[in-house]
């Protein structure tokens, strides 16, 4: 398959696709499910995230920048989930930085 059309399946963009490639940072894993919600990271009223963390068949979260999970509270998400078994995978945690909070 081309990368081009891999970026198209998984709703990102080309250049998302590369760098994960050239990062290793697909793992072989088959995506089930593609989540996007428009929001704030800062809202805890978000119906689609909500509804992925209460799934217990969903065992691994992968999220581009953590920040795009939620600005607060990541490491409670991520502990809860690790109690259940289950887990979030940052594919780019260099690229979190506390300034952008700032500008939000």
């Amino acid at each position: 398959m081309k990368l081009s059309q891999y970026a198209k399946q998984q709703g990102i963009s080309y250049s998302t696709a590369l760098r994960w490639w050239h990062q290793g940072a697909t793992h072989g894993y088959r995506v089930v499910n593609l989540v996007k919600e428009i929001g704030s990271g800062v809202n805890d009223n978000r119906p689609k995230l909500l509804s992925l963390l209460r799934d217990p068949l969903i065992t691994r979260v992968v999220v581009e920048h953590k920040d795009r999970l939620t600005r607060f509270g990541f490491r409670s998400i991520e502990t809860l989930l690790e109690i259940q078994g289950r887990t979030i995978e940052v594919v780019n945690p260099a690229e979190n930085n506390k300034v952008d909070l700032l500008h939000d």
